[in-house]
């Protein structure tokens, strides 16, 4: 069902998760070139396991 004012988007199952990595922003205060290569390995391992399920990543 379109609903006036509403983007169109794909509709079923969905499953929202959000992720805190414990210890992250001291990571980040610490070395933040490791951290950010830290959380970029972090999405693409999550971007993986999502494509399995034919997920996407909304940011």
């Amino acid at each position: 069902m379109q609903v006036p004012g509403v983007l169109e988007a794909p509709y079923g199952h969905a499953c929202v998760a959000f992720l805190y990595v414990v210890g992250f922003s001291e990571l980040l205060a610490w070395d933040y070139d490791v951290a950010s290569a830290v959380l970029e390995q972090l999405i693409t391992l999550i971007k993986c396991s999502l494509v399995e399920y034919q997920g996407y990543l909304m940011a």
